[in-house]
């Protein structure tokens, strides 16, 4: 339904055990529901360490708010690149609201 990113999460789902710790989305025009598929995978995977979504400008708010709550639980993040994502006020809101709950992430 998603296209790659379907296999790409699913990936992420099983990862936990293997190398994978960067994973660069840029540019693929990832849409709300991409970015709620996406979230879904960010909160059980804990090996994941640097994800770059940059230039990818259809989040929408509930793209955003579902990423928020996947960064409120992720254990794992230290580096989320989110540049050139047009997110808006809410969801820069929602993003950084994240920082609330999330220890991990260094680098926003």
């Amino acid at each position: 339904e998603y296209g790659g990113l379907d296999f790409i999460a699913e990936g992420l789902s099983k990862n936990n055990a293997s190398g994978l710790l960067t994973l660069i989305l840029a540019n693929n025009s990832i849409t709300a529901e991409g970015a709620t598929k996406l979230s879904s995978v960010l909160i059980k995977n804990s090996r994941l360490k640097c994800l770059d979504l940059c230039g990818n400008l259809s989040f929408g708010h509930e793209g955003c708010l579902n990423l928020r709550n996947a960064l409120g639980r992720n254990i794992s993040l230290t580096n989320l690149n989110l540049g050139s994502c047009k997110l808006g006020l809410e969801g820069t809101k929602d993003i950084s609201s994240s920082l609330l709950t999330n220890s991990t992430l260094t680098k926003l």
